[in-house]
């Protein structure tokens, strides 16, 4: 078998292999001679078949097995002679063969770029933190809004007239052409009025009612309801207001706190204080680690993988072209051809892998990983996320180890970004809580569209094996 190397071009060698028609025969005829120690048929002792039946048989299938035996050890071998990490399974192509003949191949292999980090300046890196300090005037807008959501119905005296915001108390049946439907009857139901709890009009028609009034609110169904017997049809329901009741914000004091939990007031207000800290500190992470990543892709100086960038593509493509479908995209984006987001989104593929493969490089470099209690600690704040459901989810992971994994690759991210800051140039600058909920604002530049799909890069694949080569 001849191998020779053709001119290479950026990460990408080629090669031609010629496989002579002696070598091909050779094999194949041991091939062929491994089958007749076994082969069975009608009539013949086992390995007592005649060659030309099992030629007839087998031979075809020997002779592929042959060809697929000589491309892996030619892959094998390019492997071996250049020293390369392959980003991808070799691409072969068989350019000529006729039984009897020689065979002659292209082989095209890609090559993982060689990263760098010993050396590299990270001071070039240029960070401003941006840190959003938690004020009073803050807290009170939370308890305030905290206080709005716990608001407890009072009484009111007969005669009184609804208002939007208040709770009414009602019986009610609906009916369309005369004809009660399913669904449409309630009693003792209490309906907060401006709520949009019923369909459009409904709610209107009972403010300025009051307790033992009786009604008909008209109303009609919207075409698209879910009910196709009632979608679009006029529906009339008789309306029992029962009671009217007011709804009032309690009083924000140590009595209010302890129904929430805590003991005092000034203790509910270190809770909040310290829940929105931790906000504001996660906010911040977000903005500095889209500005490490993004001076960081623009100081990197190796080809990506073409093979790499085209599996990210076709990994993000199919969600790009889901969410445009349903209008799921930024403004910017909806407006583009799809050929347009195509280029776009080609463009973050091997930025991601680009990313990727640095960050995986670094972290090898720097002995970064990934230990068991910051995985448990992870699993611990997604199960919080789903209050009385933990054990649900505890469960889940430890059924599913590979999801546990998945959780492996963001974690390490975030400890290479620290290693990367504890490097870095970065100096703290004072901001407003619009500005650091504001990218553009806190960056300061224009905010990017798909600014969560692109920004974030994926941990460097693990190179193939070059065994059971693609072909062409």
């Amino acid at each position: 078998m001849e191998i020779t190397e053709n001119k290479s071009k950026g990460l990408k060698k080629s090669f031609t292999v010629v496989a002579s028609a002696d070598e091909i025969a050779f094999k194949t005829k041991k091939k062929m001679e491994e089958i007749a120690k076994t082969a069975k048929a009608d009539g013949f002792r086992p390995g007592k078949v005649p060659l030309a039946m099992l030629e007839q048989r087998y031979g075809k299938t020997a002779q592929n097995e042959v060809i697929d035996g000589i491309i892996e050890a030619a892959c094998d071998e390019i492997v071996e002679e250049t020293k390369i990490t392959l980003a991808g399974r070799p691409a072969v192509k068989i350019e000529e063969y006729k039984v009897g003949e020689n065979l002659k191949m292209a082989i095209e292999v890609e090559a993982m770029p060689t990263i760098y980090v010993d050396g590299f300046d990270f001071k070039r890196i240029k960070i401003e933190r941006p840190r959003a300090d938690v004020e009073d005037a803050m807290i009170d807008q939370a308890l305030e809004r905290i206080a709005a959501r716990h608001k407890k119905p009072q009484d009111t005296d007969r005669g009184y007239k609804a208002k939007t915001g208040d709770v009414a108390v009602i019986d009610f049946v609906g009916s369309v052409d005369g004809v009660e439907f399913d669904g449409g009857k309630a009693d003792d139901f209490g309906l907060e009025l401006g709520s949009n709890q019923f369909i459009s009009g409904f709610e209107e028609q009972v403010v300025g009612a009051s307790a033992g009034d009786k009604i008909d609110v008209k109303v009609d169904f919207p075409k698209e309801y879910h009910a196709q017997n009632l979608a679009g049809k006029p529906a009339v329901f008789a309306v029992t207001v029962k009671a009217i009741k007011t709804l009032k914000t309690p009083a924000i004091d140590d009595e209010f706190a302890a129904s929430l939990g805590v003991k005092t007031l000034k203790e509910l207000r270190d809770v909040i204080a310290k829940d929105m800290a931790r906000e504001y500190s996660d906010a911040s992470r977000l903005s500095v680690k889209e500005e490490v990543l993004d001076q960081l892709e623009k100081l990197l100086d190796f080809d990506v993988p073409e093979t790499l960038a085209e599996q990210e593509f076709n990994h993000i493509w199919p969600r790009v072209r889901e969410a445009k479908a349903k209008g799921g995209l930024d403004q910017s984006e909806n407006s583009k051809t799809e050929k347009e987001l195509e280029e776009d989104y080609r463009k973050v593929s091997a930025r991601r892998v680009k990313l990727g493969l640095f960050l995986a490089e670094l972290g090898k470099s720097a002995n970064i990983s990934v230990t068991n209690p910051e995985l448990e600690q992870a699993i611990f704040a997604e199960a919080s996320r789903f209050p009385g459901q933990e054990r649900l989810v505890f469960d889940h992971y430890r059924k599913n180890p590979g999801m546990i994994e998945a959780l492996r690759g963001p974690i390490f991210e975030n400890k290479v970004i620290d290693h990367i800051l504890g490097k870095a140039d970065v100096t703290e600058r004072k901001v407003s809580v619009e500005q650091l909920y504001q990218p553009s604002a806190r960056a300061g530049k224009p905010e990017k569209p798909g600014k969560a799909e692109k920004g974030d890069p994926k941990p460097a694949p693990k190179p193939k094996a070059t065994k059971k080569a693609a072909k062409k």
